[in-house]
This record gives structure tokens, sequence and C-alpha cells, in this order.
């Protein structure tokens, strides 16, 4: 969804809110196999801060009993087994529930049809049908162009030379996805050039409640494709059909270095139950910035960055 925002569901959905009222969405997901899954949380979460609705649900956790005990994924929507979607839940809560996306960049604001008179309401109705709510007309352009406030904060879903990408937050978190090639102009990394679709999504998170410059515990989070062993795409990359493959799920990597706030910072990978896993040695500069290099030699797609 990056990379096609008129066609997108996400401006769709904010347009159908009537002001004044709460909005919730109670079923959305980027479904398996797709390439680009990994959007799919931290977009969302983004997206729905800055515009204020009050709550959202994936579709579906499982349709199926024991899922717990899953090792992969075989359906399109269950996110149970699925690391592409629960890897980003951090970054989608400090986002979303934590209030760190700020709603002051509210860029679709839903209709307020009771204050509309009746002959208005007749003559929407003459027009649309019994669907009112597709009169509620958003600007595409006012949502791709978005500006960040003052203070850092809201999202900008932008064009540059080299892709799409789509970068939200502000002090208590941070989100950027899009093509690695139009990454690299956002993290001054180097993207996998062995990448299928060259895409990734990168978030950082406080774990100590505090700004990202102030904070001591980072959650840095990072995945492009998501599929499971012997996953296996039709020819023309549309289905897999039967071929779901078996486990373990495995996630794509791509090679590149992420800029960190401030100095001081030690990294470990972390195992995928969350335990301590490999220190990582990070970059340091001739400006003395560091940076955090990641690749798939660490073998995670989350690394815990802390400082005293």
């Amino acid at each position: 969804m990056v990379d096609k925002p008129p066609p997108s569901t996400l401006p769709g959905l904010a347009s159908a809110r009537q002001a004044g009222k709460p909005f919730t969405v109670s079923e959305y997901n980027h479904p398996a196999p797709n390439p680009y899954q990994a959007e799919c949380v931290p977009m969302l979460a983004a997206f729905a801060a800055c515009q204020d609705w009050d709550g959202v649900w994936l579709f579906a956790y499982s349709h199926r009993t024991g899922a717990n005990a899953l090792d992969h994924y075989d359906s399109f929507f269950d996110i149970a087994a699925n690391p592409s979607k629960w890897g980003f839940m951090p970054a989608g809560t400090a986002l979303f529930r934590d209030g760190r996306a700020s709603r002051e960049s509210q860029a679709i604001r839903g209709v307020d049809w009771l204050r509309r008179g009746e002959d208005e309401l007749a003559a929407l109705h003459a027009k649309y049908g019994s669907n009112l709510m597709r009169a509620a007309v958003y600007d595409y352009e006012r949502v791709m162009g978005l500006s960040r406030t003052t203070d850092g904060e809201g999202f900008v879903w932008t064009a540059n030379p080299a892709g799409w990408t789509w970068t939200a937050g502000g002090d208590g978190a941070l989100l950027t996805a899009g093509g690695t090639d139009a990454l690299i102009l956002v993290t001054k990394g180097k993207p996998d050039v062995e990448s299928r679709n060259r895409f990734a999504v990168v978030t950082a998170t406080p774990l100590d409640g505090k700004a990202l410059a102030e904070s001591k515990r980072l959650l840095v989070a990072v995945c492009a494709r998501c599929e499971n062993t012997d996953m296996r795409f039709s020819a023309d990359l549309r289905t897999v059909g039967r071929n779901w493959g078996k486990g373990p799920v495995r996630v794509e990597i791509p090679r590149m270095e992420i800029p960190l706030p401030g100095r001081g910072w030690k990294c470990r990978a972390l195992k995928p139950d969350g335990t301590g896993g490999a220190d990582v040695a990070l970059t340091v500069k001739e400006d003395s910035s560091m940076h955090l290099p990641v690749s798939a030699k660490d073998g995670t797609m989350w690394y815990l960055l802390t400082r005293d």
C-alpha cells in the first residue's frame, strides 16, 4: 500500500467517518502471502492515531483451535504465527494507544450529516443512492502531501525520485516504510541488493516511556518479506495456491545502517522469545554519531538498544 496511495484502503475508511462520532475499524489486514504485509500494523496504527480513531482490530488471530502451537501460517488473514504482524505490535501500540502520533495532523475528517439540512441530504441521496458514505469525498493530494507538525510529529506519505516512503510518529515512536531505494534517503543505509521486492519496514519504540531523544531503552524492529520455509509462489508471484510451505517462518532483513539518537548506545539482537542474544557492534561515524547496522546474519528482526 505504501506505493499506491490513490486506491488504498486507509483513506477510504477515513472518509466514511461521521464527524463528531466515535469511529472504529473492526476488521483490517494486509493478507499473506503479500510480500509487503509487514507494513500492515505500523501503517494502520499511525494512520488511525493521526485520524483520532477510537479503536482498530486486526482480522483475524486464527480460524482454528490450538493456534498458539503453530510454527507457520497457512491462511491469508490469520496472524497467530505471523512475525511480520506480531513483530510490530510494540511500535503499533506506541503509535496508537499511547498517543504518540499527533492528532493535529488529521487530514481526512468525517462528514457531519446531522448538521446538513433535509434538502441537502435529499440531494445527496439522489446522487449517491442508499450509500451516503460515498459522499464523503477526500483529497488524495492532501493525504500524500501531509507535512509534519511544528513539534515533528504526525506522518508523511510522499514520493521521491527513489520511490514511495511512509514515515510516521513523533517523540515517542518512529516508523519508516517503503522501497529500499527510498529508505536509503531516510536511514542513510545500504539497501540489500538481493532483496526480491526491495522493500522494508523499520520502527523504533522507546520501552521506558520516554521520548526517543531521551530514551535509554529502544526496541528497533526491521522486516521486509515474511514467508514460510519452502513456500512456493506461482510464476507470476500472484499466489501460492496450496503451497504454503512449513515452519519455521522466515523473515528477510535488508542490509542497512539506522542512525540512532544521541550516543552511548549498546545493542543486543533479541531471540524469538524476546530474550537477549548476541551483542551487535554499532558503527560510529566521523561526526561521532552512532548507527545500528542490521543484516540477516544477526538472525533476528528485533534489536534492543540500551544506554546508561
